[in-house]
């Protein structure tokens, strides 16, 4: 917690929000590291195919979704035999979702301090982190170590912390993950109840009004027999 506390404070605005980042999730078999949060969607890239409809679009560059290890270039996350996502100086990746999200997770692996992931608001940057900071969450160093990973979790922690981009970059080789998740943004209670205030007054002048109608009415119908 002392870890992502430092974290958080370094890299986010406070004039923006707080978004909280943690470490954990839940280990499968040759497919590395999958979150834990419960009703988050997510996308393993294992059918070959990224997304590019619906509430996640993937922009890819260069064939940035691959399998297996290529010496120099790109190496398997731990424990994942698996497709998963790679960007480097030649590549990169951008997911553009369709509404504000409330929390994003990935499984990161191998990672080196020239490794980064932002996450925007309408192009404002809301949070940035590099390949030292994530591996200090992890409590390792971001030497390329192929034999450590970590999964990562951002919350929002307020509405100010809403995103609806995030972009993968790198300017060496390489920066791997995998298994993504996203989850939306929902209306906080108390937004929920104010829309609620306002459409029943909404609903109670329409009636008056038509009340209000229906008498002029009646009145001239008396008055002009």
């Amino acid at each position: 917690m002392k870890l992502s506390t430092l974290l958080l404070l370094v890299t986010i605005p406070t004039a923006i929000g707080t978004p909280i980042v943690t470490q954990g999730g839940t280990l499968i078999a040759g497919q590395g590291l999958f979150t834990n949060a419960v009703g988050a969607t997510t996308i393993d890239f294992n059918s070959g195919v990224t997304p590019n409809a619906g509430m996640a679009i993937y922009s890819l560059v260069n064939g940035s979704m691959v399998q297996g290890n290529k010496s120099g270039v790109y190496a398997s996350p731990v424990n994942d035999t698996t497709r998963y996502l790679t960007v480097d100086p030649t590549r990169s990746a951008f997911i553009t979702f369709n509404q504000q999200m409330s929390y994003f997770g990935f499984f990161a692996s191998s990672l080196d301090c020239y490794n980064s992931i932002s996450l925007m608001s309408n192009d404002v940057t809301i949070l940035s982190l590099n390949g030292g900071q994530l591996a200090q969450l992890g409590g390792f160093s971001a030497d390329g170590n192929q034999g450590r990973g970590l999964y990562v979790n951002i919350y929002a922690s307020k509405p100010g912390d809403y995103f609806n981009k995030v972009t993968f970059s790198s300017t060496g080789y390489a920066f791997e993950t995998d298994n993504h998740s996203f989850e939306a943004a929902t209306p906080e209670p108390g937004a929920i109840l104010t829309i609620g205030f306002a459409l029943a007054a909404l609903v109670y002048l329409r009636q008056k009004k038509g009340l209000a109608i229906s008498f002029v009415t009646a009145e001239k119908s008396k008055q002009n027999p």
